[in-house]
């Protein structure tokens, strides 16, 4: 959503507004599959997501017809705490997402209010929750950097750990992907096939399960890495430009024309 839809500033895009309505012109359904929480993914968008289909939290949160919810994978309890340790350790802030409540055991912790503050994620409450569908680290980037190896070694097989920024490494149950996520959805919708556009680490599932089941996988001029490797194709131009490459890609699929799109 942030590298795709929104533009640089984590505002609505024109473009991106077209691709939704061209979209539904087209008769295509339109859903976010974004790391943000259901809320914070409304608020950032300008629009009512309450009624649509939607992935959020990673794939941890799944909202099917008329944004009934489909499902929330929750993490095992004990990794609350052993997370929360783990970051007092290192001197990071925790956060626990539920759904759209956001906590943190201290609101005093160094960029405790940077997911709020600089991508309009809901101000945490101080506390820890009973439950969490994604486990937030949040730090500066060289610090999440030297934790990342640690953090994967300790949990491997609890959670399935990633990057959301490179400010926020991020814990979500093992089969919390978009990926599997995408192929839910489009099950309870009644949808054989589907186009994935991303531009992040969180994106590659979503986009490697699309090129595997013969759906199109798009990746943005400006997606990293991973995420280029994993599509099939590329969108010819970024988020940030007039007609940007959601949009193209929206019209290429409603054409029925793949020039919107390199190899």
């Amino acid at each position: 959503m942030d590298g795709t839809w929104l533009g640089d500033d984590h505002s609505p895009s024109p473009g991106g507004t077209a691709a939704i309505s061209e979209a539904a012109a087209s008769g295509l359904a339109f859903c976010f599959a974004t790391g943000r929480c259901p809320q914070s993914a409304s608020d950032a968008s300008g629009l009512d997501l309450s009624s649509r289909p939607g992935i959020y939290s990673n794939g941890a949160v799944v909202r099917g017809i008329g944004g009934a919810p489909l499902y929330a994978l929750d993490l095992p309890s004990e990794l609350l705490g052993s997370l929360g340790e783990l970051a007092r350790e290192e001197g990071i802030c925790v956060l626990y997402n539920d759904i759209d409540d956001f906590w943190t055991p201290s609101l005093d912790a160094p960029m405790a209010l940077h997911l709020h503050d600089d991508y309009g994620d809901p101000r945490p409450k101080q506390g820890v929750p009973s439950k969490a569908q994604l486990i937030h680290l949040v730090g500066r980037e060289q610090e999440l950097d030297r934790i990342e190896a640690r953090v994967r070694s300790a949990f491997s097989g609890t959670c399935a750990v990633g990057r959301n920024l490179p400010t926020d490494l991020v814990a979500t149950h093992p089969d919390a992907t978009k990926g599997r996520a995408a192929a839910r959805l489009c099950e309870a919708l009644g949808l054989s096939r589907y186009l994935a556009i991303g531009d992040s680490g969180n994106d590659v599932s979503m986009l490697l399960a699309a090129a595997e089941s013969g759906d199109i996988g798009v990746a943005m001029a400006n997606a990293r890495p991973a995420a280029m490797e994993a599509a099939e194709f590329e969108a010819a131009a970024r988020n940030t430009d007039r007609e940007p490459g959601v949009l193209l890609a929206v019209r290429a699929v409603a054409a029925s024309k793949s020039s919107a799109f390199t190899s």
